[in-house]
């Protein structure tokens, strides 16, 4: 059969993302204060968009809550009568006008589809909420807790602990204040701060800096009685009382100024080598509340509502483009005429694009909060294992947008504020005890398995992979390589061979 180029013709589906539905995402990636910014920025720029500034805050509230769809539904009966619903006004001036795209349901990547398709053919998925090759330290932290910690209570309260560092890597909450929160023992919370402050890089999850020099001298076993007296006395140093020191250390001259210099090549920012970035303010996106009712011993009823102190409403100017219209049609300005279109379409836009982020976000919020409602009440013994795909599933949604909607995003809860993703879980499935197993106790599972090995029989990787599945856990080989590779452990052939020198020395 001859080869030669030929030309076909072939139907196909693909996703396509328009210009109007990627800011529309980009709008849901977006935090409080992120999208405070971008809204004074598009009213600046855009003369059809105003701020709503007589409306009541209470009325703001009882408007946004995910408990009172009905006010919803009529403030934009409201909204179509007085101002003309975004949409409306769209179809009404411009009938051969594109429909405003800001729609989330069952969007996401032509990427993940893709990965959609190689997970039907054996691979599970793991509902990572954060990039795995991202380096920041959080994500840093992270990894260390799922292999070090194992305990699911223990886990949880150190996933608040690395939540709550602050720029320089020390943790500015206190035990007693962590406990109330929490819902478990001041006790309990010391152990997890023990484990917590030898993960690396040592100084971390200090109280103040003394504290966290001691940590690294200790990590690089250099801490004597004297240096331990000295660390005590820092608040010496800075009122320049070093004599007073010298003499509490019992050091001579030369041995203080030694002492010192060991104590200047101390990192007093532990946290310095991984965020760079300006810290900001945390500002709830949420607020969630308990309704109390008559009657009733435990209502263990919330209320979720967007934090509207930070989000400004958004109004289209009606009168003002009907005015400016009329103006530019007498004056017969084509190029005007093409200017206020674009502008008076872009302003419809945002306000249905906002509108739809709201209910978006509220949509996620509230079937969290449902699903986590034992913590909320018992505290961290009650928290429920839980996934995107859960969340995805029952709001009619695809994991990809729940996944956007939890990253940034705060919720200001009766237990203190806390990230939507802290929430979450992740997990791979088990097909023999049809369970989900946390994604990092399979890391663990693999270190276990690596370090039980015998030198004489190295496990590959892609014996590994067959050693899980006969536990029920079916994961790609190249994610055995990811896990491994993050764990710092070397490859088979690399192991061997350390085994091998250790065995002739």
């Amino acid at each position: 059969m001859a080869i030669a180029p030929k030309l076909e013709l072939k139907a196909a589906q693909s996703l396509v993302l328009t210009p109007q539905l990627q800011q529309a995402i980009k709008l849901l990636q977006m935090n409080a204060t992120d999208i405070e910014t971008w809204v004074e920025q598009q009213i600046e720029e855009n003369p059809f968009l105003e701020k709503d500034e007589e409306e009541e805050k209470t009325q703001n509230n009882k408007e946004n809550s995910s408990q009172s769809s009905d006010s919803q539904e009529e403030e934009t009966q409201r909204l179509e009568g007085e101002e003309k619903d975004s949409l409306d006004m769209l179809r009404e001036a411009q009938a051969d006008q594109e429909s405003l795209d800001v729609s989330y349901e069952n969007v996401f990547d032509q990427g993940e589809q893709a990965t959609r398709g190689k997970a039907q053919q054996g691979e599970t998925l793991t509902n990572d909420i954060e990039d795995e090759t991202e380096r920041s330290l959080a994500h840093h932290l992270q990894q260390q807790l799922g292999l070090d910690i194992q305990d699911e209570m223990e886990r949880a309260i150190g996933a608040f602990f690395i939540d709550s560092l602050d720029e320089n890597g020390f943790l500015p909450i206190s035990m007693k204040e962590a406990a109330k929160q929490l819902g478990c023992s001041k006790e309990k919370a010391e152990v997890v701060l023990e484990k917590l402050q030898q993960f690396e890089p040592s100084g971390l999850f200090a109280r103040n800096l003394a504290e966290s020099l001691k940590l690294q001298l200790q990590d690089r076993e250099m801490l004597t009685p004297e240096l331990d007296t000295l660390l005590a006395g820092l608040d010496l140093l800075a009122t320049g009382e070093s004599e007073v020191l010298r003499k509490r250390c019992s050091l001579d001259r030369k041995n203080f100024e030694k002492a010192l210099a060991i104590i200047r090549n101390l990192n007093p920012r532990p946290a310095s080598a991984f965020d760079h970035r300006p810290v900001q303010t945390v500002v709830p996106d949420l607020i969630m509340r308990e309704l109390k009712i008559e009657d009733e011993e435990q209502s263990d009823i919330w209320q979720v509502e967007l934090n509207n102190e930070t989000l400004p409403r958004v109004l289209v100017n009606r009168e003002y483009h009907a005015q400016i219209s009329a103006e530019i049609t007498l004056r017969g300005d084509a190029q005007g005429q093409e200017f206020l279109k674009e502008r008076w379409q872009s302003a419809n836009w945002i306000t249905r694009a906002l509108d739809q982020r709201a209910q978006t976000i509220l949509k996620v919020a509230a079937e969290i909060v449902k699903r986590q409602r034992g913590f909320f009440r018992y505290g961290i013994a009650r928290l429920a294992p839980l996934v995107l795909r859960d969340i995805a599933d029952t709001i009619s949604m695809h994991e990809s947008t729940v996944s956007r909607v939890v990253n940034g995003k705060y919720m200001q809860t009766p237990r203190g504020m806390f990230e939507l993703r802290y929430f979450f879980t992740k997990a791979i499935h088990n097909s023999i005890m049809h369970t989900s197993l946390s994604a990092k106790a399979v890391r663990y599972r693999i270190r276990q398995l690596i370090n039980e090995e015998i030198s004489t029989q190295t496990l590959s990787d892609d014996k590994i992979v067959a050693k899980l599945k006969e536990e029920g856990v079916e994961i790609a080989r190249r994610t055995v390589t990811k896990y491994r590779e993050a764990m710092r452990i070397g490859s088979s052939v690399d192991r061997r061979r350390q085994q091998a020198l250790r065995a002739n020395q």
